[in-house]
């Protein structure tokens, strides 16, 4: 009952839509993260009803790459950093969780 109440007030505070497809990808993240990979994959093949929602930092060093990336993408939202107690209440929100690096 908990799970689901903190799910549904996420999804709608976040404008995440009944019928989306909510992955999320966070942490620290650089090139071991595999970023980059993830949204390449994502732009390649990902249905419109789909969202890539990014917690956490971007790497210096990737930030130009990455922003390319995500420039033009609607589906795909950078919210920042954010407190474990908000990442927890993602994470409920989120339909599935990437961790394709380290």
């Amino acid at each position: 009952v908990e799970y689901r109440r903190i799910r549904l007030e996420a999804r709608a505070r976040h404008g995440f839509r009944d019928d989306e497809i909510v992955i999320l990808q966070g942490g620290k993240m650089g090139r071991r993260k595999r970023l980059i990979e993830s949204l390449q994959a994502f732009r390649k093949s990902a249905p419109a009803k789909c969202r890539l929602v990014l917690v956490g930092s971007i790497d210096d060093g990737i930030r130009p790459e990455v922003d390319t990336l995500m420039g033009g993408a609607g589906q795909i939202e950078f919210l920042g950093w954010k407190s474990g107690a908000e990442v927890t209440r993602m994470l409920c929100a989120a339909d599935g969780y990437l961790q394709p690096g380290t």
